[in-house]
């Protein structure tokens, strides 16, 4: 511990602050006629005499504006002139005062023979897109989760979030990560204010982030809120979910605590047939049968202190539980050779528990008009203890008993400073960070072919990263770079391993141009890394059945990604094309070992994969009736060991969303497709699902019944074929996927913490 305080101290210290920045400023808040936010409207100061320019800037996404003048600017004689697309110009006359309030008038005209009107309600944006809730008349509807799924470029099931085409995506609210979707449910949909998706994150994102979600939601009032829900689940088995989340708000104070618990039971089964390249051929036919109990629970508390607008600082502590996870696992197999065949039973008993401890805090602060300082800390500590008891009977013959045991201790400490300077036209974005990193893996086993180890690693990661983003009229571009260096150090046994420890630079510049105009366009290029996480590093063997092992691979290099990305939007239709380049690929290969005589697989570097995406979306509004099409076509470039894994697939869904504001009810009905193709180093098959869902609100909407069908069929699964010279692996799955849920939501003086701490590394997520 005393190691940790000291690099603390050492990193405080070590950061750098720039000299202040002094100047006359005005501030001000763009807003349409109905009282909605107006993001990335033009605010220009020009002079009386001639009109020329004098200074200017660009709306945030709620509308708020800061234009820093020098010193020898004289207010009296100039004025202001607001402009945004769809919106009639608006200025100000002279004698202006430091904080405005610009309300704009939409305006109706005629371009190019095509009627534009007022106002944009997604905007596209260097990185991404930013959507306006209020002005999609979005407010009403209930729950975090269905206003999410509204949205173009989501996908939404349950509690699931995806970006189209980028995966899961990192989630923000008020600028602090949630690292459990389920928090979201804390939030009421009526206080948010603005959501931005980012498909290029920029550079000061960690360098594997793929996407991004940025809620904003609106200040809270003094006072003693909360809310308290409900969840029950049933599929083959029954599941529990209780939250309750607490805020308190004071003055210049906010306090703040969440509770929750979970119970889950699942029952699913899977198929799998192996043919090994033997000179007896032998095939393996197996059906599983599993039974999984889980229970977890988690406490967040925290405190804000916000003595002005200008300051802001807090903590926040997290605690997370798992005890118990438990997998009991009947394996029946025949295994056929050339004149035989024989049947074997296995029977597994996995159990899990693990713990961690975070604690995160922030600064933020407007030290001058044109400079705001940001600084994060991260403390983490995790501990993860897992058995697997397993037995193998071969008839007439007695059960040979195994057990493999793993042990994991994590610890991290991280911080990273921020400026944001106004610096011209423009804004000027400087940071840096720092990570510890520690993890240590014991593996015990019985069964001599499972590899043990008694692994360390120590990784310090050093990054430092800048941005410039300017408007010129409707015309909005950021050039970014961003610097790394990675340095971890392998140990097996205690003794330092110098072939697997390695030291990595990289420099990973980005550029991204967004053009508001009746068709909207963005383009952007940006190289990302992907640091292998501690579990695939790993160099142990895990048992999954007697002819099929998993494990990871200490030699893993990191994996590099160039992006090039062209967005396009006209009224309620946005498209993307993409095209990645991937240079060590880290992609999942099972590889049949003669000496262990088992397939096993592990995580391998690909040198090469390309692929190239095409996303489309169509979220029109017909009075109650809201629906969402999406369409993603991915086509990838990849050959392996004399395998091609190319070929094309098609991802659709179709949501309709019906909204009865009166009557405090909507319905909603998403139907997705898949049509199979390649994945990585596997073929899958084409598979549907079905999801319903309607909500009640009572009470003023302080009370909401929400009934929920997920995969209403039990058809939302798909089967598996690996392929590795002459090993083949056809798996399908029979998961527990058809799962009807009642949730009960009872919220009172709903309340916002106003913690706006971040992750300070993405080591977290390696974790």
């Amino acid at each position: 511990m005393k190691i940790i305080t000291l690099r603390a101290l050492c990193l405080f210290v070590s950061l750098f602050v720039p000299s202040q920045l002094i100047g006359q400023v005005i501030r001000g808040t763009v807003i349409n006629e109905k009282g909605g936010y107006i993001p990335f409207a033009n605010v220009v100061l020009r002079s009386v005499s001639d009109s020329s320019y004098v200074g200017g800037t660009l709306s945030d996404e709620a509308g708020q504006f800061l234009l820093q003048l020098g010193d020898e600017a004289d207010r009296t004689r100039c004025f202001l002139e607001v402009r945004s697309v769809g919106y009639a110009v608006h200025h100000i006359p002279p004698v202006l005062p430091e904080q405005l309030q610009v309300q704009l008038s939409e305006q109706t005209r005629l371009l190019q023979e095509v009627w534009v009107r007022a106002p944009r309600a997604i905007r596209l944006v260097p990185d991404g897109r930013v959507i306006n809730v209020k002005l999609l008349g979005l407010q009403e509807v209930e729950g975090v989760f269905s206003l999410l799924g509204m949205l173009p470029g989501l996908s939404v099931r349950g509690e699931a979030i995806s970006v189209v085409g980028r995966g899961t995506p990192l989630v923000y609210v008020n600028g602090r990560e949630v690292t459990d979707l389920s928090l979201l449910s804390r939030y009421d949909s009526k206080d948010i204010v603005s959501v931005k998706i980012i498909t290029n994150p920029g550079v000061r994102y960690g360098a594997s982030t793929r996407s991004v979600l940025e809620i904003k939601t609106r200040n809270p009032e003094d006072g003693l809120g909360g809310r308290v829900s409900l969840q029950a689940s049933q599929g083959r088995r029954f599941g529990l979910r209780e939250f309750a989340s607490l805020v308190y708000k004071q003055g210049a104070f906010d306090y703040f605590l969440t509770l929750s618990n979970r119970s889950q039971r699942s029952h699913y089964g899977s198929s799998t047939l192996m043919e090994l390249p033997t000179a007896q051929e032998t095939k393996i036919s197996m059906e599983v049968d599993q039974e999984d109990k889980s229970c977890s629970r988690y406490l967040i508390a925290g405190v804000n202190y916000t003595p002005s607008k200008e300051h802001s600082l807090g903590l926040q502590y997290d605690f997370t539980q798992k005890p118990k996870w438990e997998i009991d696992s009947d394996i029946q197999s025949h295994i056929s050779t050339k004149g035989s065949s024989r049947q074997e039973a296995q029977h597994s008993h996995y159990s899990n528990k693990d713990h961690y401890h975070s604690l995160n805090a922030y600064y933020l602060g407007t030290i001058t008009p044109s400079y705001q300082l940001r600084y994060d800390m991260n403390l983490f500590f995790k501990r993860e203890e897992a058995e697997n008891k397993f037995s193998l009977e071969q008839a007439g013959q007695t059960p040979k008993h195994h057990r493999s045991d793993l042990e994991q201790r994590s610890r991290l400490l991280s911080a990273r400073l921020q400026h944001f300077i106004q610096l011209g036209q423009g804004q000027l974005t400087l940071g840096n960070e720092a990570a510890w990193t520690r993890n240590k893996q014991r593996h015990v086993a019985t069964l001599s072919t499972l590899r043990q180890a008694d692994s360390k690693i120590e990784n310090q990661l050093y990054a430092a990263f800048a941005s410039y983003t300017r408007a010129w009229g409707s015309l909005m571009a950021e050039l970014g770079l961003r610097y790394e260096y990675n340095k971890y150090d392998y140990h097996e046994a205690g003794v330092l391993q110098p072939e697997q420890s390695k030291a990595y630079h990289y420099l990973m510049p980005s550029l991204q141009v967004a053009l508001q105009a009746p068709v909207a366009l963005s383009l952007s290029y940006q190289t990302k890394t992907k640091r292998p996480s501690y579990h695939l590093l790993s160099d142990r063997h895990q048992y999954n059945n007697e002819y099929l092992y998993e494990g990871g691979n200490r030699y893993l290099l990191p994996q590099n990604t160039q992006v090039l990305a062209l967005g396009a939007q006209w009224q309620d239709l946005q498209a993307a094309v993409e095209y990645q380049h991937l240079h060590n690929a880290i992609y999942f290969y099972t590889k049949y070992d003669p000496a262990l005589a088992v397939a096993l697989s592990k995580p391998y570097n690909i040198p090469h994969s390309d692929a190239l995406d095409f996303s489309a979306s169509w979220s029109p509004r017909f009075g109650l009736w809201r629906p969402s099409l999406q369409l993603l076509v991915h086509k990838p470039f990849l050959r392996f060991e004399g395998e091609e894994f190319s070929d094309a697939s098609l991802m659709a869904s179709l949501r309709n969303f019906f909204l009865f504001r009166k009557q405090g009810l909507n319905f909603s009905m998403e139907a997705s497709y898949f049509s199979g193709g390649s994945q990585e180093l596997s073929q899958v098959d084409a598979y549907w699902q079905m999801d319903l869902s309607i909500n009640k609100t009572f009470f003023d909407q302080r009370l909401r019944l929400s009934l929920s069908l997920d995969d209403a069929f039990n058809t939302g699964y798909s089967s598996v074929t690996l392929r590795a010279r002459e090993l083949k692996i056809h798996h399908a799955q029979r998961p527990d996927g058809r799962r009807l849920k009642l949730t009960l939501n009872y919220s009172f003086n709903m309340k916002k913490n106003r913690f706006k701490g971040e992750d300070s590394s993405s080591e977290l997520q390696r974790l």
